[in-house]
């Protein structure tokens, strides 16, 4: 069965959160593969350090590297949310 977790211990099993470049908007990020999923860390990553180029997306609204209108998701959490 499951694994029993000390008392006062949550356990939480999620995927990992992917992103993919929609391939219209593959024009304003040319070296990154449209329509492969990579983890989302990772695309952001990539998004971030292409700082040179003069069509390089600034941070969304919500501050995110990734906007949702260029890049597809799934899997994960779309935010993380601290116990308070």
């Amino acid at each position: 069965m499951g694994q029993t977790l000390p008392e006062g211990q949550v356990g939480i099993t999620a995927t990992v959160r992917q992103a993919k470049l929609r391939p219209e908007c593959a024009n304003r990020y040319p070296t990154l593969p449209a329509r492969m999923w990579t983890s989302a860390a990772r695309m952001a990553e990539l998004v971030a350090s292409y700082g040179r180029a003069p069509q390089r997306p600034e941070k969304t609204r919500k501050g995110r590297t990734l906007p949702e209108a260029d890049f597809e998701f799934r899997g994960g959490f779309a935010q993380l949310i601290w116990p308070s």
